[in-house]
């Protein structure tokens, strides 16, 4: 992974500035742990927020283009090196309730 946008997104998790959430990359003012990695790199790849009709999910855009609602997309992976495996786990330990604190530092550790 990208050493640079590691740190940031560990001190981000530590940060207290996002609440979390689970199932989604960003539910209202709520992100999992991939999506306070979206938030942080959304100027890197032209990305945005957009809420969903009829949804409290929220879609990370890039260059205008709807994307998923609960995995990294492309471009994010591509400009991170988070691998689809990592990405799992993260899902896996944000769904199951465990802190951005922890979260941080596994990814401190692990990836």
């Amino acid at each position: 992974m990208n050493p640079m946008i590691k740190a940031e997104w560990i001190t981000a998790l530590r940060s207290g500035d996002y609440k979390q959430s689970r199932f989604a990359l960003k539910q209202g003012d709520e992100f999992c742990c991939l999506g306070v990695l979206c938030d942080i790199v959304k100027s890197k790849v032209n990305g945005s927020w957009i809420g969903l009709i009829h949804s409290d999910r929220d879609a990370f855009c890039i260059n205008g283009h709807a994307g998923p609602v609960s995995t990294l997309p492309l471009e994010v992976r591509n400009l991170t090196g988070l691998m689809g495996l990592e990405e799992n786990t993260l899902v896996g330990k944000n769904d199951a309730g465990e802190t951005f604190e922890r979260i941080a530092d596994y990814i401190e550790k692990e990836i």
